[in-house]
């Protein structure tokens, strides 16, 4: 996937992956914007059960405006069939480093 182009997006690196798909960096090729891109893995193409729950994922995310949240720029279908949701690059700290590092989230903060 890297270095393929989703829509005006550029893929640059892959970020992780988990069950149901993986997210890349991805990079705007004219502005320089930089953006994640997440993917539904190939398997699960075909079930109309996963597709349909990643695209609720997408459309619920996308109907709420809150700082815990990404903001979701674009949601669609590549070449090959594989659904994807184009949305902010965040950068930060994990949850599980967090964890590592204090041991235990404060309830007010968790």
């Amino acid at each position: 996937m890297i270095g393929q182009a989703v829509g005006r997006y550029r893929i640059t690196g892959k970020l992780g992956a988990g069950g149901m798909g993986a997210v890349y960096a991805a990079t705007h090729e004219s502005m320089s914007q930089r953006a994640a891109i997440k993917v539904l893995h190939p398997q699960y193409s075909s079930d109309p059960a996963m597709v349909q729950r990643f695209l609720n994922e997408a459309r619920a995310i996308s109907d709420i405006t809150h700082p815990g949240l990404v903001k979701i720029f674009d949601l669609g279908q590549l070449p090959d069939g594989t659904l994807f949701i184009l949305m902010e690059l965040l950068h930060g700290e994990t949850l599980a480093a967090r964890i590592a590092r204090l041991r235990r989230v404060p309830p007010p903060e968790a």
